[in-house]
């Protein structure tokens, strides 16, 4: 057969490239999704996970934009 083990890939997702912090110094993403430092620019996504899990990250990814919609609809920016 033409499988080959090293063209698979499993639980791969693109995550962790902008983690929520808390420490200001090296604040890349605040608590309410808002990039640093940018005063208007959010973001919802693996992205903002601080690792990476085991499981399909949808459900976490869809809390997060939704608490993220209740963020901004009470926020002016």
């Amino acid at each position: 057969s033409n499988f080959n083990k090293k063209n698979v890939y499993v639980g791969i997702h693109p995550s962790c490239s902008t983690p929520i912090k808390t420490n200001k110094e090296h604040l890349s993403v605040d608590i309410n999704c808002k990039i640093s430092p940018f005063s208007n620019v959010f973001t919802v996504g693996s992205n903002i996970f601080p690792t990476n899990g085991i499981t399909n990250p949808t459900w976490t990814i869809m809390t997060f934009a939704y608490r993220l919609s209740n963020y901004l609809n009470n926020n002016e920016f």
